[in-house]
């Protein structure tokens, strides 16, 4: 559940938002329509902490898991695979996994209960974050937009600007 209440927010003199409130239950299904410059990204930065409100308030439920990429894919030089890029929409999941990586190289040299027990904890938050699933999501949005199973393993700078923007 995502819950926005009284939320305000300025790009210097101009107000985005003022006072907007909006409420998301758990399978809702939403999308973000509105011309250039209305705020759209605006908000989903706002979600994923990297912009911080002027007023009101952002709550979640620890089971949201939000993924954000960033629309300037067009000058994104990369020879990582689009599917790769894509994967970075679960920036928290693969933070995670790197700790979670981290543990099981210490546990070689350093098994102590503390680092079980720490082990345990990144391991049911990656699974709440949907960790386990996030390649196969990415592969079936990155498919169900027209890629092929093979073009998923190419480079992103590969593909023409309409095709990176999917």
């Amino acid at each position: 559940m995502i819950s926005i209440s009284d939320l305000d927010f300025h790009f210097g003199s101009r107000a985005l938002y003022d006072g907007a409130s909006l409420h998301i239950k758990p399978k809702d299904k939403i999308g973000l329509i509105g011309l250039n410059g209305t705020g759209k990204s605006t908000l989903l930065r706002l979600l994923v902490g990297e912009y911080k409100a002027d007023g009101g308030s952002i709550s979640m439920s620890k089971e949201v898991s939000l993924g954000f990429l960033n629309q300037d894919l067009l000058s994104y030089d990369t020879h990582e695979s689009i599917l790769h890029v894509a994967m970075q929409a679960f920036e928290e999941a693969l933070r995670l996994q790197d700790q979670i990586d981290k543990i099981l190289v210490e546990f070689e040299t350093n098994y102590t209960d503390d680092l079980v027990e720490k082990l345990a904890d990144l391991q049911e938050r990656f699974e709440a974050l949907g960790g386990y699933t996030m390649q196969a999501k990415a592969e079936e949005i990155l498919e169900g937009l027209g890629f092929t199973t093979e073009e998923l393993q190419k480079p992103l700078k590969s593909f023409s600007g309409g095709w990176r923007m999917r």
